[in-house]
């Protein structure tokens, strides 16, 4: 192994971040107050669920009715039992949005020892097969069949069912592998295990949701295995079910009627007001919105009328443009360094608990650094006779992260692309106003009517916990 010589300022560097961490880490495990406490901590610290006592003998009976005795109090439930089940969800949001934040950073290995983790500790019943199937969609991604079968025997062990979801996972795995004999034995023996749990291959279709080329690569192993077939996906309901509504569902056709192209419809004067703008003009305004959302934050031009700048002026702003190099850089370096020692210090732990260091991981430090930047020019240009509390900025620039996050999610896995798609084709049926549909009926129409290829658009983004805002 090659050794790399460091500095001795490179060497103070990273002994100094790693001092102030450890002292930042200790002067939180010593705070007792939760809301006072540090986000990673907070993150770390387990939701533990009410338990039965396993002791036995006149000690778990003493113990038994002395817990009886205590009068349950809390500020927030009236019994505990409340109380167990709102720990269990809250645990369950947390490590959902862990996961997914782990695969999106690349760290499944990390994301299935987490999982494994929790389940020794605690009472297996505690986590769902949605948590599963994370991990199963992050494997099958790299056709890694071997942990797919160790995470079906663990359903099994568990009594954990599993749900259209992990069959498409299994079959997504299948697909991405190269084409043996072997390989369709497989696939028919779990083709036939789904069939017993009910799940045909069209309700696996149907029922699940996919992102990147994941339906293309289901539905190209299951026309192997079954030559013509073709999914039949649920249709939305367009019609109102009220009698106050019932009226407007007169002219609006069903889901699987042909409706002809450039011709006029009964009722289409629903669409005369939404007239005006031309199919190139709504198409610029989808454009503008999208670029605003992955830039994430608007400039609006003032309305106050400011004299021609000085030449004081001229140079000040020349000089903050220097600033703002010099900062870019310094941000960049500190990011770069602390992150690296973040990560030695997670790596170098034998806990495989939730922590902070993956949700670091979701941004590139160069969005990082942009992300600091305007949160600094927006500082400048408030008021001097007003200061925000650090912990609402804490939170606030924690938001801004989830958010620019989200997008660049939807950006990768071909959300953003196919809601582009379907919705030039919404920019049509507004442009023509010949739809007796309304805006919502005409967006589920063309929605259903896409979905034979690419990402799902009913993807929900997972949110991220209070404590992972504040302590990203």
């Amino acid at each position: 192994m090659k050794e790399v010589e460091l500095s001795n300022e490179t060497l103070a560097e990273i002994l100094e971040s790693y001092r102030v961490l450890k002292d930042l880490h200790e002067r939180r495990q010593a705070t007792t107050s939760a809301e006072e406490a540090g986000a990673e901590e907070e993150l770390i610290e387990e939701v533990e669920v009410v338990e039965p006592a396993k002791g036995k003998g006149k000690s778990s009976r003493g113990k038994k009715e002395a817990d009886a005795g205590k009068k349950f109090a809390s500020k927030y439930y009236k019994n505990s039992e409340l109380e167990s089940l709102a720990r269990q969800k809250s645990f369950h949001f947390t490590l959902h949005a862990y996961l997914d934040i782990c695969l999106t950073s690349g760290m499944i290995n990390r994301a299935y020892a987490t999982v494994l983790n929790y389940r020794h500790k605690r009472n297996r019943k505690c986590l769902d097969v949605e948590i599963y199937n994370i991990l199963m969609h992050g494997y099958a991604e790299k056709g890694n069949l071997l942990k797919l079968k160790d995470i079906m025997k663990i359903l099994k062990e568990d009594s954990i069912e599993p749900n259209a979801q992990t069959f498409a996972a299994i079959f997504e795995c299948l697909g991405r592998l190269e084409t043996t004999d072997e390989l369709r034995v497989d696939a028919r023996t779990y083709l036939q295990e789904a069939q017993a749990k009910g799940f045909s291959m069209n309700d696996i279709m149907d029922r699940s949701k996919f992102t990147h080329d994941q339906r293309e690569t289901v539905l190209c192993l299951f026309r192997e295995l079954s030559p013509g077939f073709s999914p039949s996906y649920t249709a939305p309901a367009l019609h109102y079910n009220n009698h106050l509504l019932n009226a407007l569902n007169e002219n609006v056709p069903s889901i699987d009627s042909q409706v002809s192209v450039g011709e006029p419809m009964s009722g289409s004067e629903i669409m005369a007001s939404k007239a005006g703008f031309s199919r190139e003009q709504l198409e610029d305004f989808s454009k503008a919105q999208v670029e605003l959302e992955l830039k994430g934050h608007l400039t609006v031009k003032s309305i106050q009328k400011f004299p021609e700048p000085t030449e004081t002026v001229k140079n000040y702003r020349k000089e903050l443009e220097e600033l703002r190099k010099v900062w870019t850089k310094q941000i960049t370096a500190a990011l770069h360094r602390d992150v690296n020692t973040l990560k030695a210090v997670t790596e170098s732990k034998t806990s495989r608990a939730i922590n902070l260091f993956p949700y670091l991981k979701s941004l590139s430090v160069a969005q990082y650094t942009e992300i600091l930047l305007d949160e600094a020019q927006m500082l400048i240009e408030g008021s001097d006779t007003f200061s925000i509390v650090t912990s609402h900025l804490h939170r606030e620039l924690g938001k801004k992260v989830e958010a620019r996050y989200h997008v660049e999610q939807k950006r990768t896995n071909g959300v953003l692309d196919k809601t582009c798609e379907v919705y030039n084709l919404y920019c049509d049926g507004l442009a023509e106003g010949q739809s007796s549909d309304n805006p919502r009926q005409l967006w589920q129409r063309l929605v259903h009517e896409n979905r034979q290829d690419g990402a799902s658009l009913d993807i929900q983004s997972i949110a991220w916990p209070r404590a992972a805002v504040n302590g990203v």
